[in-house]
């Protein structure tokens, strides 16, 4: 039983939660297998965008970006999942909104809120650090 891949624990577990089983089992196990591997992917290739970066520039300025880079992974590790997921397809991966609805399953409007929330909440903590670039 310890060869259990993650991707199955993470699907098996959110049936056994949520009792959860229908017809569209195999839509349902894709899916959840999709977003496990698009988080991590994400959260990797993030980081090495980041690290790349930081390389050049003077000590001020790599103490600055990495200062800036903390607070962005802060804001977006607090975003709930679902919103977080769907931000960096459209921010990371610069997939569509249509691109991301069907990949989903969701409609458009919802991808379009959940950005709307994700931007809001990232405006809402960067203008309380950084006032001076949020004024009204």
């Amino acid at each position: 039983m310890k060869n259990i891949s993650p991707v199955y624990g993470l699907y098996r577990r959110k049936i056994t939660d949520f009792k959860i089983w229908s017809d569209n089992s195999d839509k349902i196990a894709k899916n959840e297998a999709l977003m496990a591997l698009r988080k991590k992917s994400n959260q990797n290739k993030y980081r090495n965008i980041r690290k790349d970066e930081s390389v050049a520039g003077s000590p001020e300025e790599i103490y600055l970006m990495k200062e800036l880079d903390s607070k962005y992974e802060r804001i977006l590790f607090s975003l709930p999942e679902k919103c977080r997921v769907i931000f960096c397809m459209s921010r990371i991966e610069k997939m569509t909104y249509q691109q991301i609805a069907d990949a989903l399953g969701l409609s458009i409007k919802t991808i379009e809120t959940q950005i709307g929330r994700a931007l809001s909440v990232f405006r809402k903590e960067l203008s309380r650090i950084y006032p001076e670039y949020f004024k009204k």
